[in-house]
Order: structure tokens, then sequence, then C-alpha cells
């Protein structure tokens, strides 16, 4: 925060051409900065709470890494908070976010093609994973779902197949580098 938008620039720029190896104190958050050659992202006190260590953060930044092939995340805590929770943290959470960053990326890079990139970000879909073990019942499922859905019920794959085909179509030509929700409002209920 102490360093102007033109020093940040050109600190990052010598990041890139390989002026020096490590960049100690970076928030990787500000102004959706990407840096597809980062191979590993530390956060220290991961266990601190607060804007940049909530569950979000912890997973936009961690997905900034997944845009590396060979990236690697470390998070240092020595306590697991509510943010790291195994049943809000999770692999998918972070390949999801990992997913967005490269499609918001390679939007930017074949945009001038004329080619579109957008990611689609499911919730509670039917599925065998959701429906045989996440939410086993039907009971479950209706309780899930009027307790976190705004709309009060789990989506079929069919929202889905037709998000992607209009996201095909000539007609969402304008529409790229996004991430789209298809999951009944959940992302803004929880």
């Amino acid at each position: 925060s102490d360093i102007d938008t033109i020093e940040r620039i050109e600190i990052l720029r010598d990041l890139r051409l390989g002026a020096f190896d490590v960049l100690i104190g970076i928030n990787l958050l500000r102004e959706g900065l990407d840096i597809p050659e980062c191979g590993l992202v530390a956060i220290l006190d991961a266990d601190k709470e607060g804007f940049l260590r909530s569950e979000t953060s912890l997973i936009q930044t961690i997905g900034r890494a997944a845009r590396n092939v060979d990236g690697r995340v470390l998070l240092y805590a020595d306590n697991i908070t509510g943010s790291m929770e195994p049943r809000v943290f999770n692999a998918a959470n972070a390949a999801k976010a990992g997913v967005h960053a490269w499609a918001k990326g390679l939007s930017r890079v074949i945009g001038k093609d004329g080619v579109t990139v957008n990611s689609l970000q499911p919730g509670r879909i039917h599925s065998e994973q959701i429906d045989q073990r996440v939410h086993p019942t039907r009971e479950d499922q209706e309780q899930f779902a009027k307790a976190n859905i705004p709309l009060g019920f789990f989506g079929d794959p069919e929202d889905m197949a037709y998000l992607a085909a209009f996201l095909c179509s000539p007609k969402a030509r304008y529409i790229t580098g996004q991430r789209i929700y298809v999951d009944g409002g959940l992302h803004h209920a929880i």
C-alpha cells in the first residue's frame, strides 16, 4: 500500500523479466493482478481472520497460482480458521477459481481473434456426486435448498447445457472473460 501504481507496474515488469526471483509482500488481489509466471504463492499468517484472509480472498489468491501449470500454494498458520475449514475451503473451490483465472486470461489473449472464453460455475446441480454423496436423500436436498438456495431447488444438468449453448451462439458474442454462476443464487446466499 506504500507503493504507488507506477512503481508497482515497474516492480512487476522486473519480476517478469527475471530481474529478481522472489517478491515478498505482494497483494495478488490488488486490481485483479494476474501473474501466470507465479510458481509459488505463500500466504503467511493465513489464520489471521480479516479481509485478505477471508474464504473468498484465500480462494481467489490460491486461484492465482493455478494459472501456472507447476504452481504451488503454501498456507502458513498456527490454527485452522473458519475460512480454511475443509467444509468450506476445498480443492473444488480452488480449482474453480483457477479455471476462472485461466479463462479470464485466455479471453484476453484470444479475444482479438473474436473467440470468447467464459467459465461456468455450477452450484448444486443434480449429478452422481451431489445426489449420491453430498446430499444422498431427497429430504437432505430439500432441507439444504430451502436453507441456502434462494430459488429453493437444485439445478439440472440441462441448466448448464442451455447456458453453454447460449454462450456458444452469436447472441453471446460480447460476453467474454466472465465467471457465470449457475447455482440458483447460492453463491450470494452463503
